[in-house]
């Protein structure tokens, strides 16, 4: 990676790389370790317990994939990136936590929980704006080489002796089974995103928000966002090993 990177004379941009990953890693272990002491000093707490060790060692194991030469697709930002977020989604997850021996932060998820929705939102408007972007340059890029196919065919057309115009350029079956894909997969994600952000307002719940002995706390909130923790691991992990595990398969 970095005779990579001097090759290319951006040893400037794996500076930042690693210097912003570190940071991310460093903030994650800190919001870790202070986890621990919130929310597994009373009673058993084993379910607690579990959550905050598939954080340190689940992110362990992607971290070492990502950086292997077997996985040549990984990126140790990337990698930071998501145990920021996963550690992110743990805290929130525990601190729904409504048990009164283990949460020892249960008043503050009361009544204090709105920075929390707003990072929520943050991120799922990052993610949604990223997936736009990218299928919008997938789609350009379709209907560029259409384009480029069209104006061979019309050029061909023009020099055939005869004079006939050249075989109007359709779309291939890939081409309209990539299109079809991107435009249902748009359409799935902007739904999924949609019940989301109503969900995360309303913090995963539908008790009665009347009382603030309820709000913001309890069980549908810490099994759903414990779900969401434990289900971007596996998507990650996933994404790193199944060109290896696949290598005749496209994923790009």
């Amino acid at each position: 990676m970095v005779k990579q990177a001097d090759d290319n004379g951006q040893t400037w941009w794996l500076y930042l790389n690693i210097f912003g990953s570190v940071l991310l890693f460093a903030g994650s272990i800190v919001v870790i370790a202070f986890s621990f002491v919130w929310f597994t000093e009373g009673g058993e707490c084993s379910i607690e317990k579990f959550i905050l060790s598939t954080l340190i060692i689940v992110p362990i194991i992607y971290t070492i994939l990502s950086i292997t030469e077997k996985i040549v697709h990984g990126s140790l930002f990337v990698s930071a990136a998501v145990t920021a977020y996963a550690t992110y989604i743990g805290y929130s997850a525990l601190a729904a936590d409504p048990s009164t021996v283990c949460n020892s932060t249960i008043e503050r998820a009361r009544n204090a929980t709105t920075y929390q929705i707003v990072i929520g939102i943050l991120f799922i408007g990052l993610s949604i704006t990223y997936i736009a972007f990218k299928m919008g340059l997938e789609a350009s890029g379709l209907f560029n080489v259409q384009q480029d196919e069209e104006e061979g065919d019309v050029k061909k057309g023009e020099q055939t002796e005869e004079g006939e115009e050249g075989e109007e350029a359709k779309l291939t079956p890939e081409q309209i089974e990539n299109i079809f894909f991107n435009n249902f997969t748009f359409h799935v994600i902007m739904t999924i995103a949609s019940m989301y952000v109503a969900m995360l307002l309303t913090r995963w719940s539908s008790q009665d928000y009347s009382g603030d002995g309820t709000r913001y706390v309890s069980e549908e909130s810490f099994w759903v966002q414990t779900s969401s923790l434990w289900l971007l691991m596996i998507l990650y992990i996933w994404t790193l090993c199944a060109p290896v595990l696949f290598p005749d398969r496209d994923f790009t």
